[in-house]
């Protein structure tokens, strides 16, 4: 934890001081026993001597100490990945090589569809990881990214021509550069340091990132002793299908910014008191009962109301995609914070189209991020046809037929995580997993997630049962992985570290919110996320920004509670 302030729980306070001097000790004792600097010297020719198989390094460079991080050895280079039944490719990576190393190593994810070396991670894991001795890996997991934003959702690689899939992409990309590159990297680290072996390896990613930290749990469990999976992309057909449908979805009924403010001043109306206080953020969004029919303007439009289109389109956003037997295909999304930074603009709305008709209706304009990843993965990953027009997807209704759900999962199946028996080895083997999801994210539902611990807990005999190993961390607030209104900014890294190292159990993180998010204008609010399904309870008494306001208790389950938009969205009681 961090900013020196106490979370209670229900009957007893935190140890905070006692269990920090604890994990303090530990982190000196494993710098003491690991290697004082590299056994090789941080050059080009001497990392290639180290002799990975398959790896070929392009340089290693120095890098001075500076500002918080220690100085350490660059490392990038390109690694032959083969098997899986898949033609052989080739991934980039990176490696840094801290000057003094706790005898650990950090993988990092990648967001969108990869294709960079560019981590998406919680921001203060990623700032912490290098200064705390980990050797820190990435790759770009087989593929390079073109495109607007900065590649990330660049899916034309995903063929090699017309009606024919590049399959050693499509395997490097969902699961095989990771495990390849988590094994050469280990060899690297181990090699470089003169080391016996790696202590702890800990995989750490969000979005996408967290879909790939999944997936080296149920396909590799040998991997990691621990994995943090934010908000994960782990079900690679029902997103696509919700992401064709939400963008299209307001094609012709684009909301302005200013009036995704008046939507979210009335949902706070409506159900920011429903967690016991009215202090701008909502606990619990799917136990709302807010109707965007009521904010409808009477008889015509307006800046201040919404027209029937955009009422329609918003319900739609709102509501779980279902197939024709009424089963849940993908969860609608969170009625919360649509106006924030990272909310439903960029994702779901950037600008009107400008031609609505079209199948690309941003012309040679940025379409809603959620759109390019929709429209890309239609194209590329499961009709193989560039010129596909994903708006015959008729992409105004939830979606276009069950022939259409079979072909997403079909094609598309093979990259999803999504189904928690499956971690059964991984469980086995006494590793950790910590889930945690935003309630504001406008990208993946947090139902998606919710319901995958439930099932979980469902499989495990109970909550109980679940949370020796697995704990998920629901944060108001909290965008797409970063940013929002609310306390984004948790020490996840540490928390995990804590539990497989020392058996200290995450009983609740706790989340700041800085001045315009920076953390230099000093601190604006704290809070606990409590571990599901508990909810961060406010004292009713003391400042509502402070964290030792609030407790979590132990035998609270609020956050299964189900409002009329959580029903909507398709959580069942």
């Amino acid at each position: 934890m961090t900013g020196g302030r106490g979370i209670r729980r229900a009957g007893a306070p935190f140890r905070d001081f006692a269990a920090g001097l604890a994990v303090a000790a530990a982190l000196c004792l494993a710098l003491a026993s690991a290697p004082a600097g590299a056994a090789t010297g941080c050059a080009g020719d001497a990392v290639a001597a180290l002799k990975i198989p398959g790896a070929a390094i392009a340089s290693a460079t120095p890098v001075a100490a500076a500002a918080s991080d220690p100085a350490y050895c660059d490392v990038l280079g390109t690694l032959e990945t083969t098997g899986e039944g898949a033609p052989a490719g080739s991934a980039k990576f990176e490696v840094k090589l801290p000057a003094e190393w706790n005898g650990k190593l950090l993988y990092l994810g990648v967001g969108g569809f990869a294709g960079s070396l560019r981590p998406a991670v919680n921001g203060p894991d990623l700032q912490e990881a290098l200064p705390q001795g980990y050797a820190v890996a990435i790759s770009d997991t087989g593929h390079v990214g073109a495109g607007p934003f900065n590649g990330a959702f660049d899916a034309s690689w995903a063929i090699d021509a017309p009606g024919r899939p590049d399959r050693a992409k499509l395997a490097d990309y969902y699961f095989r550069a990771t495990h390849e590159m988590t094994v050469a990297a280990k060899l690297l680290v181990q090699r470089y340091y003169g080391a016996p072996g790696i202590r702890r390896a800990y995989f750490d990613g969000c979005s996408n990132g967290g879909r790939m930290g999944l997936m080296e749990a149920v396909r590799y469990p040998d991997d990691y002793d621990g994995v943090i999976a934010g908000a994960p992309y782990m079900d690679v057909p029902g997103t696509n299908l919700s992401a064709v449908s939400r963008a299209g979805a307001f094609i012709g009924a684009y909301i302005p910014p200013p009036l995704l403010a008046k939507i979210d001043e009335a949902v706070l109306q409506s159900c920011d008191a429903g967690d016991g206080v009215k202090d701008g953020l909502i606990q619990n969004p799917a136990r709302c009962a807010f109707d965007p029919a009521v904010l409808q303007c009477k008889g015509g439009a307006g800046a201040d109301c919404l027209s029937e289109a955009q009422v329609v389109a918003l319900k739609s956003y709102l509501s779980a995609i279902r197939d024709k037997r009424g089963h849940v295909v993908y969860h609608g999304m969170s009625v919360a914070d649509l106006s924030s930074e990272f909310g439903l603009v960029p994702w779901e709305e950037t600008a009107p189209p400008s031609d609505p008709a079209a199948a690309e209706p941003w012309g040679s304009g940025t379409p809603p991020i959620i759109w390019a990843a929709g429209d890309g993965t239609a194209r590329f990953f499961v009709y193989a046809d560039p010129g596909f027009d994903t708006r015959r997807l008729d992409v105004k209704r939830n979606i276009a037929g069950d022939a259409v759900i079979a072909r997403y999962r079909r094609t598309l199946a093979v990259g999803s995580a999504d189904d928690p028996a499956r971690l059964a080895a991984f469980l086995a083997k006494g590793r950790k997993l910590i889930l945690y999801h935003g309630f504001a994210d406008a990208a993946l539902s947090p139902y998606t997630t919710i319901r995958y611990y439930r099932t979980l807990a469902r499989k495990r005999g109970g909550y109980a049962r679940a949370q020796q190993q697995v704990r998920l961390f629901m944060a108001p607030g909290l965008d797409h992985c970063r940013l929002g209104p609310g306390p984004n900014s948790f020490d996840m890294l540490g928390a995990l570290d804590a539990w497989v190292e020392h058996g200290t159990a995450p009983e609740a993180i706790l989340a700041t919110k800085y001045v315009q998010d920076k953390p230099a204008q000093g601190v604006a609010r704290t809070m606990p996320l409590c571990k599901f399904p508990e909810e961060a309870r406010y004292d009713g008494k003391g400042d509502v920004n402070d964290a030792r306001s609030w407790h979590c208790d132990a035998a609270d389950r609020r956050m299964e509670e189900i409002g009329p938009d959580g029903a909507a969205a398709g959580l069942s009681r």
